[in-house]
């Protein structure tokens, strides 16, 4: 698997990413604890989340042999700050 981009926007709520696989696999993604997948899209279409890997943070994807792969997963902003402000309150470092 090769990402080709990521992007995060944590005041939108969405992480997106390119991705290449060469041969047809399963990925599994995950967000930082305590923040939801509320969505993922694959190629502009509802993904479904229908694996979610077992944790509300995390999805697994099917990924097709070659070719690029677009993904958005949303997630509530306030979930991320939330788990930012524990983490820096923990280290003393900030945003």
């Amino acid at each position: 698997i090769k990402v080709e981009e990521l992007k995060w926007d944590i005041p939108g709520g969405k992480v997106s990413l390119s991705m290449t696989s060469g041969k047809k696999q399963t990925v599994t993604l995950q967000l930082p604890p305590g923040v939801r997948i509320q969505t993922a899209r694959m190629n502009g279409q509802d993904a479904a989340n229908t694996e979610p890997a077992g944790r509300p943070n995390g999805t697994r994807l099917p990924l097709p042999d070659g070719g690029i792969v677009q993904i958005e997963l949303a997630f509530a902003p306030g979930d991320f700050s939330t788990v930012w402000d524990a983490m820096t309150a923990t280290t003393g470092k900030s945003k």
